[in-house]
């Protein structure tokens, strides 16, 4: 439905799906790209931010190990990550957005699309930029395989 530019049936689609599993990041972060798309930053950081937010409330208590991007469903849960961080840089709450960035760091230490968002913002700021986007705020799926696994 996305590819064939039916936007309004496809996020009719994704709504019903996520009302009944609350918990299905996928479906949260085509949303949160449909909003994009739309140019709702509050509604995308608000599809985003909920993923993340379940992806946290999974681990255990105290968790403090790697949670490898690659590794099952754990990438939808860094590009729900990913899509919030850029969210709150676009809404100009950088330093939440680089809490979250930070964060994911923490869990995946080899991802580049983390680790290339962090070192594109502490430019930004060592430049006196205060530019709401990141260069690649636009496209959330696109550098999604992107990871460096080795």
């Amino acid at each position: 439905m996305i590819a064939e530019d039916e936007l309004e049936i496809a996020r009719d689609e994704l709504l019903y799906l996520v009302a009944d599993c609350r918990a299905f990041l996928a479906a949260h972060n085509l949303l949160g790209e449909l909003a994009l798309r739309e140019e709702d930053v509050s509604l995308a950081r608000g599809h985003y931010g909920f993923a993340y937010e379940v992806g946290l409330d999974s681990l255990p208590p105290g968790f403090r190990g790697i949670l490898p991007t690659q590794r099952d469903y754990n990438g939808e849960f860094f590009l729900a990550g990913r899509g919030l961080a850029r969210c709150l840089i676009a809404r100009g709450q950088r330093s939440e957005g680089r809490s979250v960035l930070q964060n994911l760091q923490k869990l995946d230490p080899r991802n580049t699309d983390v680790r290339d968002l962090l070192a594109e913002l502490d430019e930004q700021e060592r430049s006196g930029l205060v530019s709401p986007e990141l260069p690649i705020l636009d496209d959330l799926s696109a550098d999604e395989d992107e990871d460096d696994d080795d």
